[in-house]
């Protein structure tokens, strides 16, 4: 290689190394990329912590054997551990030298094994800016001729290391320590930024057991549509979502639900219509209007002989999810019953509070108290935006913000339509939904099959609420495919 070749092999090089972000593709390049400018046959390389060497990569072109991961101590008993204790770049002209430098011999059953001959070796330490060994780089059998192959029979005589080789991969392996020192970094703070996410998701879920484990499966089945969205040959053929996008729906859809820190638990936790404490408050007060109303000779057909009954189906009402016309009919006669005067004190049969708890058509949640839980996702977004995420992640508030949003424009927080919504805000509305109805771990309501929660989600795209194409897409690629491993 002349030397404006090797100029701009080394530049490319450098380009290379500085972009990638992946800590095991940052060795292989470093590795292949020192092998190929040296003219070596083989090479491997080996990272340090805490005072143990990790083989981690290694090249052999004379030679396929499959190799392993392992470790090793760092000590002197090995050619790469006097690397790291000394420091030292050694340039093995012959493998008998290790007995001179290092009082070892080279231990030849690893080349027996696989039918290989090391006859030379360049050793070059990779120290980060501290002066530190964080991976030791060998390189094996330097060649003129790329064409040659190396066995255990070869009697060759190979060029040794030159000085330039010396230099150039002792520059390369130092720039690579830096760049491997960083994006371990960044890799640490991904992973403990990760970690703090999914102790939040999981602490904010266990606030709620009702729900717990929700943020995850909503997590989880986002990505699994949005990788849907990548892999579809359809409408979606041209849409591709980077690993930034993924990474910023995985966090959204993780703490979608962080604004729920913001409203009360009674509500969050909120199974019936009527808590038990008051169920029982106005059992004991039907009770005494009864007691009272047959002293006086005046029972009424609800505080009779029918009392049980009454109070059974005021019960029912409470834990139902949907009140029938006739549960409208009993509630509105107690409502109309007369009241009680007992010591100079008038008993109401029913309390306008209560009254209109019970009479809540679908659900449990009063008006009001469904506008607090919707305020949840305006505290996400509040939330959400007191964070530095940085650019990568800028859209996290928003996107956790919008999973009940609707196209028709008839959701909240901020009532969007189709028109600003974009893609990958309308996945998450359809996970919410789909999770909500096949939970199983929703102790007031037993969980609905697969078959029957697509079908709600189908009526969902019929009133204009979610993506028809992305239903379709979720309901074939996510939930198909899970059954079909499932089943199999």
């Amino acid at each position: 290689m002349n030397e404006l070749s090797l100029l701009n092999k080394l530049s490319e090089i450098s380009i290379q190394l500085s972009y990638e972000k992946d800590v095991d593709k940052l060795l292989q390049l470093i590795l292949e990329s020192c092998i190929e400018i040296t003219g070596s046959d083989a090479g491997s390389i080996y990272t340090v912590e805490e005072n143990q060497l990790h083989f981690e990569y290694t090249v052999n072109h004379s030679v396929d054997f499959p190799s392993k991961k392992f470790s090793m101590p760092v000590s002197s008993d090995s050619i790469s551990g006097n690397c790291v204790l000394n420091k030292t770049t050694y340039n093995l002209t012959s493998m008998e030298d290790t007995q001179a430098l290092f009082g070892i011999t080279h231990n030849r059953s690893f080349d027996e094994s696989i039918g290989y001959k090391t006859i030379n070796m360049l050793v070059i330490p990779m120290e980060n800016f501290k002066g530190e060994v964080i991976g030791v780089l060998q390189l094996i059998n330097k060649k003129d001729d790329a064409d040659v192959i190396i066995t255990s029979d070869s009697d060759l005589d190979l060029p040794e290391y030159t000085a330039l080789d010396e230099q150039i991969t002792n520059s390369l392996a130092s720039q690579a320590a830096i760049l491997l020192e960083r994006t371990r970094l960044q890799q640490d703070l991904t992973n403990l930024l990760d970690s703090m996410i999914s102790t939040l998701s999981t602490a904010l879920d266990q606030r709620d057991p009702i729900t717990a484990g929700h943020s995850k499966r909503v997590a989880e089945l986002s990505i699994e549509l949005a990788k849907a969205i990548n892999d579809d040959q359809g409408l979606y053929k041209d849409v591709l979502f980077d690993e930034d996008a993924l990474k910023e729906l995985h966090i959204s859809a993780l703490l979608h639900d962080v604004g729920k820190i913001g409203v009360p638990e009674s509500i969050l936790q909120k199974q019936n219509k009527l808590t038990d404490e008051k169920i029982n408050e106005i059992v004991s007060r039907f009770y005494l209007i009864a007691e009272i109303l047959h002293n006086r000779n005046e029972e009424t057909h609800y505080f009779g002989e029918h009392l049980d009954h009454t109070i059974e189906h005021l019960i029912r009402i409470s834990k139902t999810n949907f009140l029938a016309d006739e549960d409208k009919s009993f509630l509105n006669d107690l409502r109309n019953h007369p009241n009680v005067d007992y010591k100079n004190v008038t008993i109401e049969v029913l309390h306008e509070h209560e009254y209109n708890s019970l009479m809540i058509q679908k659900g449990n949640l009063t008006v009001e108290e469904r506008n607090q839980i919707q305020k949840h996702a305006n505290y996400s977004k509040d939330i959400l935006e007191n964070i530095n995420w940085g650019k990568k992640l800028s859209n996290v508030p928003k996107l956790a913000a919008s999973h009940h949003e609707k196209l028709n424009g008839k959701g909240y927080p901020f009532g969007l339509d189709e028109s600003r919504l974009s893609l990958i805000e309308r996945i998450m509305p359809i996970i919410d939904i789909y999770d909500a109805l096949t939970a199983t771990d929703r102790p007031y309501k037993p969980a609905m099959s697969k078959e029957k929660a697509c079908a709600i989600l189908g009526y969902e795209v019929e009133n204009g609420s979610l993506d028809k194409h992305l239903v379709e897409l979720f309901q074939k690629q996510v939930v198909g495919l899970r059954e079909e491993e499932h089943a199999s």
